[in-house]
C-alpha cells in the first residue's frame, strides 16, 4: 500500500494501520508542512524490503521479491511548487536503483499536466514533457487511464511491465481518488512450519527417571525389534510430555 501526502513529521513516531507495517517512510524535509510518502506491507508478508530513500525528493524505493526476480517499486510525491530541475534526481535514482531488478513500478502524485500524454490535463507543459521524456528513456509506460482528482490525471503509475499490469481508479481519498494496481506476477509463498523442541537445560531429569521406573517394560521382552523400539520411544516421549505439561 503506497501512500502520498502523509503529512507526517517528527511529532508522529509511528503510524498504526491494523494488519500492516511501515517500511519506507519519507517525511518532508524542513519546516514546511505537508507532503511525505510511505509504503505499508501486510503483516506476515516478508517479500518486500526497503531499498532506498531519496535525499532530495519525497520519494522512497522498495524491492519486491517475486518468482520472476526482484521488482523495484517506488512511491513519489511531487509538490506543485517544486523546482523543475529537481526532476533530474528522478533520472539519477531510476538509473541507479533499477540495477539488479527485472522491472520497475513508480507510483506517484506528480502534479504535472501534459494533455498529449496524460489526456486528462489542463494543457501541455514543459514540466510534463520533461517527465514524459524521463519515463520514455527509462522504458516506463504510464498505465492510469482515468482522472484522479476532479477532471485531471495527476496520480500516475509508470511501469516497465505494462503488459502484465492493470490500473483501476477507485474510491475517493480526500480530494483524490485512489488507484488500484493489479499484476499477474507471483511472489514466493512462505509456509510457516511449527515443530516441537525440548529444553534439555531446564528438564526435570529426576522426575523423568522416576516416571520411567514406574512403567511396565515387560513388553520389550516379547516384542519384535521394530515394534519394541517404537513402543519404547512412545513411552519415553509420553512421560516427558506429561512432566512438561505439569511444569507449565
Amino acid at each position: 500500500m503506497l501512500v502520498t501526502e502523509t503529512w507526517l513529521d517528527d511529532a508522529t513516531e509511528v503510524v498504526s494501520i491494523p494488519g500492516y507495517r511501515s517500511i519506507a517512510r519519507r517525511d518532508r524535509s524542513g519546516k514546511k508542512k505537508g507532503g511525505g510518502v510511505d509504503i505499508f506491507v501486510r503483516n506476515g508478508y516478508w517479500n518486500a524490503g526497503l531499498h532506498s530513500i531519496s535525499e532530495t525528493s519525497e520519494r522512497s524505493w522498495v524491492t519486491l521479491h517475486t518468482e520472476l526476480g526482484p521488482l523495484l517499486i517506488g512511491v513519489w510525491y511531487r509538490p506543485p511548487d517544486e523546482a523543475p530541475e529537481e526532476l533530474a534526481s528522478l533520472t539519477e535514482e531510476l538509473e541507479k536503483h533499477s540495477i539488479g531488478h527485472i522491472g520497475t513500478f513508480l507510483c506517484c502524485d506528480a502534479n504535472v499536466h501534459q494533455k498529449k500524454w496524460l489526456k486528462y490535463s489542463d494543457g501541455n507543459t514543459s514540466l510534463g514533457q520533461n517527465l514524459q521524456d524521463i519515463c520514455s528513456d527509462a522504458g516506463l509506460t504510464q498505465i492510469v487511464r482515468e482522472p484522479t482528482p476532479k477532471e485531471n490525471l495527476l496520480d500516475l503509475i509508470m511501469t516497465s511491465m505494462p503488459e502484465s499490469s492493470k490500473a483501476t481508479v477507485v474510491g475517493s481519498v480526500s480530494d483524490h481518488r485512489a488507484v488500484f494496481c493489479a499484476t499477474n506476477i507471483d511472489v514466493p509463498q512462505i509456509v510457516e512450519v511449527e515443530r516441537e523442541v525440548w529444553n534439555f537445560r531446564d528438564a526435570d531429569w529426576d522426575g523423568l527417571r522416576g516416571a520411567l521406573r514406574k512403567r511396565d517394560w515387560d513388553y520389550i521382552k516379547t516384542s519384535d525389534v521394530d515394534e519394541g523400539a517404537a513402543s519404547l520411544a512412545h513411552d519415553i516421549l509420553d512421560a516427558a510430555k506429561t512432566l512438561s505439561q505439569r511444569g507449565s
